[in-house]
């Protein structure tokens, strides 16, 4: 046998290594090369992008069609890429997971899905902590918590209105915040942002986007009780739907057309078109969406008196609204069977509906009256006013560019002009009367954004004022919701003591019963009817408080009212003694003269005024111990206008403080006390109003304040 010696074994052994060390060597060159020379091919870059997006857009169309696969297409497109996809493609992918939980109502890992951007390496340019914030917005409204969605809608306009380059997200943003203060209540609020993003759309070949745009200003509008309005933005918003065959998106159309018709009492067409909704929400599995179109539905039925298939739709949206966690839509369906079996008169079916419709609402996260939510809006006006803001100010610097400029030239035509007189001093003069007219322009513009400024804080504080009238109105809701129970419990207690009157007489044996007997039944039961007597006094003056707090916080600033001015004043006093109980309040008014105004400014006016004269009988009972308060109000119809006179025995003005009165942040109280905004807001809603304000004070004395308002 031929062996082999040591020495020889090992050289065999060292070159089969390094023959396989050079292959491995070969192969990994060649690799690499391939690579190197497909970066640097600009041909196969581009065709490697173009699929890649193609593939990004298909899996796109599956987010709302069939989102159940959208996370296995992810992984594959991750696979098939890997080491290929940049930063914006994998935030696109994650972006569309998240959306894909979205649309299966798993809300929890949508919102742990999302935030796997932040892991990711940040490019120049990108805009991902705005597809955070927004992604974040939707997914809490999907959710129904208002104030967190409010919340990273504002952030993610906040972080996009300054970036030109970002245009589209800031539609995106002014879209959703203008839908998201729609679905809070705040309708004012919205029609700026919403009607915005409508002329952008308009103005683009977006038919999608514009459709969106059109249902979401006519929900404002409908809410607004501009109806015909709203009725003409739906039926294009759903042509343009069905023409794309957006059926999901169609959803939303049918449904605000079945509200117009339910408002309209056309109810065949409200329930054709809600029908429709529901239809078209099963199928996509948008379970919020069914629970609402259902609910708008059961109103038709309750309208139309249709009690069997009403019972039955109600029973079935409670049945969903407790296993989705849905407070919002439970409250909303346990208040309608409330009213339904009031209808039927079954009232303690009635009643222990609206228990259930009570304790329901107070665990809805979707609050309008809670005081951080007033907070998001006051910031949303302040952001708002600040971009019309900067908006000015680049005009303004355009402009005095543009002046700048022709400066320049009439310095380079008068240098030139020095060869030819007469044409020089036809130029000049010519050049001279242009100047003047732009100068004129640019102090025009320079003036209005001092006023502006000046102004800011003031429409600042009037929007506070608008979210303190919605917290003081869903008080006053409050208010009203045990005064309703306590209606219906005493209501029932009447039976109760008439029926336990027969039975208890019954038993004491009828006609035959013992008169003394009956007697003392007859007294004791009168006694349990001055019981309830005193109850329903009481609530009485309840309702009277709860009507006060309506008439002075009604939202109805955009329509002016024919009212009998009595009412604003005497609402305006009722709410004012319960906190000045230590001053007398004297009226003598009339009530006869009537006021074409705006009810709930006029109610500010007398409101400030009045406060006004309270601080000052405080301020003067502190230098004066024992001195007795007085406010005399009065009203006078002269001279084809109404006079209001509001007269107080106070500390009053010298003539410096009351030239001073009605500029904006003049107050003589200590800081934080006074904003010194309260009588430049009551001279211009009197101003709008075409009246005047007298004002006679006397140091130490008093002051007397005169309105006059046009009848």
């Amino acid at each position: 046998m031929f062996r082999l010696s040591g020495c020889q074994s090992l050289c065999l052994n060292n070159t089969f290594l390094s023959i396989l060390l050079l292959f491995v060597l070969v192969i990994f060159i060649q690799k690499n090369s391939m690579a190197y020379t497909q970066s640097q091919n600009p041909k196969l870059v581009k065709e490697l992008r173009k699929e890649i997006e193609q593939e990004l857009k298909r899996v796109q169309k599956e987010v709302y069609s069939n989102p159940e696969i959208v996370i296995s297409q992810n992984k594959i497109i991750r696979a098939k890429f890997k080491g290929k996809l940049s930063p914006f493609d994998y935030a696109t992918l994650i972006r569309m997971g998240a959306w894909s939980y979205i649309n299966t109502n798993s809300y929890e890992l949508a919102l742990d899905k999302i935030e796997e951007i932040n892991q990711l390496e940040r490019p120049k340019n990108n805009s991902f902590d705005w597809t955070i914030y927004n992604t974040k917005g939707i997914i809490y409204w999907h959710l129904g918590q208002g104030e967190e969605s409010l919340k990273y809608h504002l952030l993610a306009y906040q972080y996009i209105k300054d970036k030109p380059e970002h245009l589209s997200n800031r539609v995106f943003s002014e879209s959703n915040l203008g839908y998201t203060f729609v679905q809070l209540g705040f309708y004012e609020q919205a029609l700026p942002y919403l009607e915005r993003v409508l002329t952008h759309f308009l103005k683009k070949d977006d038919q999608p986007r514009l459709a969106v745009a059109y249902n979401n200003l006519g929900e404002a509008l409908f809410y607004l009780n501009k109806v015909d309005e709203a009725f003409v933005l739906h039926q294009k918003s759903l042509a343009i739907r069905i023409k794309h065959k957006l059926d999901f998106h169609a959803s939303y159309s049918y449904h605000n057309l079945g509200l117009i018709h339910l408002k309209r009492k056309d109810y065949p067409s409200a329930t054709k078109n809600l029908l429709k909704a529901i239809k078209l929400r099963v199928d996509s599995n948008y379970v919020r969406g069914v629970s609402e179109s259902k609910l708008a539905l059961a109103k038709v039925y309750l309208a139309t008196n249709r009690h069997g298939i009403l019972r039955e739709i109600l029973l079935d949206i409670i049945y969903e609204a407790k296993e989705h966690n849905q407070l919002e839509f439970l409250s909303k369906a346990h208040l309608l069977q409330s009213e339904f079996f009031q209808t039927l008169g079954q009232y303690n079916n009635a009643l222990n509906a609206y228990k259930q419709y009570h304790s329901t609402l107070e665990n809805v996260q979707l609050k309008k009256t809670d005081n951080q939510l007033v907070k998001y809006i006051n910031k949303s006006s302040t952001i708002e006013k600040e971009v019309n803001i900067l908006q000015l100010q680049k005009e303004n610097e355009i402009q005095r560019l543009e002046t700048d400029n022709q400066r320049q030239k009439a310095n380079i035509v008068y240098t030139a002009g020095t060869v030819i007189v007469v044409l020089l001093s036809i130029f000049l003069w010519m050049l001279h009367l242009r100047r003047r007219k732009i100068l004129l322009i640019n102090n025009n513009l320079s003036m209005t954004l001092r006023d502006l400024k000046a102004t800011q804080s003031k429409l600042i504080e009037s929007e506070k004022m608008a979210g303190l009238g919605t917290l003081t109105a869903g008080i006053a809701h409050e208010i009203n919701n045990p005064v309703n129970f306590t209606h219906v419990s005493l209501h029932n207690l009447r039976e109760k003591h008439a029926q336990l009157f027969v039975y208890l007489k019954e038993l004491a044996g009828g006609e035959e019963a013992d008169e003394v007997v009956i007697s003392s039944f007859t007294r004791k039961f009168k006694e349990l009817d001055v019981i309830s007597d005193t109850a329903e006094q009481g609530t009485s003056r309840i309702k009277a408080i709860v009507k006060d707090l309506n008439m002075f916080t009604r939202m109805d600033e955009a329509v002016k009212k024919n009212i009998t001015l009595i009412e604003p004043i005497e609402s305006t006093i009722n709410l004012i003694e319960t906190e000045y109980k230590n001053i007398t309040f004297r009226a003598e008014l009339d009530s006869k003269p009537k006021l074409e105004c705006y009810p709930s400014r006029l109610s500010q006016v007398l409101m400030n005024v009045l406060i006004n004269a309270c601080h000052a009988i405080n301020e003067r009972i502190i230098g004066e111990p024992g001195h007795e308060g007085v406010i005399e109000i009065s009203m006078e119809s002269k001279d084809e206008c109404v006079c209001i006179k509001i007269t107080d025995n106070g500390c009053g003005m010298d003539e410096a403080t009351k030239n001073c009165i009605y500029e904006p942040f003049f107050t003589t109280k200590d800081v934080g006390v006074g904003t010194g905004l309260g009588m430049a807001i009551t001279f211009a809603i009197i101003k709008e109003h075409q009246g005047r304000i007298d004002v006679d004070s006397v140091l130490g004395e008093g002051t007397k304040l005169s309105i006059y308002l046009p009848s």
